[in-house]
């Protein structure tokens, strides 16, 4: 099963130079010499994405209020949506547009 990675593994991926031959970043186990997930493996950084999505998705409209549950950015709520320049409500939105589709 894949295991998330850590904020410093992420950065590490995004910055790397070197790949898929790296030696030099927070993957790669020293002692072992050897790869913790296997040159930055794929499988991780989708479970790491997943997560934080569905982790955004439950925690999209969780401001509680006296009016009831809201954005924490827009102060939007389910019935009225995000405002348009809503960074939570933008991000959510286009993680969910399947790209490449009409």
């Amino acid at each position: 099963m894949p295991e998330l990675l850590t904020r410093k593994q992420i950065e590490d991926m995004s910055r790397c130079q070197e790949k898929p031959d790296c030696t030099s970043c927070s993957l790669f186990d020293q002692a072992k010499n050897d790869f913790i997930n296997t040159e930055c493996d794929i499988d991780n950084v989708a479970q790491t994405a997943l997560t934080l999505l569905n982790m955004l998705k439950r925690l999209e409209f969780a401001n509680l209020t006296f009016e009831g549950e809201e954005c924490y950015i827009c102060a939007g709520n389910e019935g009225t949506g995000h405002k348009p320049d809503c960074e939570l409500g933008n991000l959510l939105k286009e993680m969910e547009v399947e790209h490449g589709t009409p």
